[in-house]
């Protein structure tokens, strides 16, 4: 074998190991090999009610604000629930940024790295797949933020549902 390929491999090889290693010492915020990425978030609720013959969800960019603002107050103030820590409804974010709805619902998750993860849990529960089905929804924005979470690193994701009068 030439020097030179074995020298080539055994620095990909550490460069491997490298990333790795401190991917695990950046803590789940900097994975490498995943990340929750709204628009996929989106697209997978948008599949999944195509499949039970549903209308697909329109993101609105409020929401969108909303579900962000939620995930952040959550990273930064460490909490994970629909209800601030003060009581706050988790409707609060919705009239926050000028959202008037007519119906309204949240999915909450709490470190998931991958979109599609993220996505198959809430179609395992229930409620959360309820969410996603509720044929009174017509759009959709979703939110993501990292921060703290009984003491360790964690990724906060929020899913907001709704509809206004004129999105019916």
């Amino acid at each position: 074998m030439n020097w030179r390929y074995l020298w080539v491999i055994l620095v990909l090889i550490f460069l491997l190991g490298f990333l790795l290693t401190m991917s695990e010492i950046w803590g789940p915020s900097r994975r490498f090999l995943g990340a929750i990425l709204p628009a996929l978030v989106v697209d997978y609720a948008n599949l999944d009610r195509a499949v039970e013959k549903k209308l697909p969800l329109q993101t609105n960019v409020l929401l969108t604000q909303a579900a962000q603002l939620k995930a952040e107050d959550m990273a930064k103030r460490s909490y994970f629930s629909h209800e601030g820590p003060d009581g706050e409804a988790p409707w609060i974010w919705l009239d926050r940024v000028g959202y008037k709805y007519v119906y309204a619902g949240e999915n909450l998750a709490l470190n998931f790295y991958d979109s599609g993860q993220v996505n198959q849990a809430w179609l395992n529960s229930f409620q959360h797949r309820a969410n996603i089905m509720n044929k009174n929804f017509t759009e959709i924005g979703v939110g993501s933020a990292t921060g703290q979470f009984e003491g360790r690193n964690s990724v906060f994701i929020v899913q907001f549902f709704g509809s206004t009068k004129t999105s019916q």
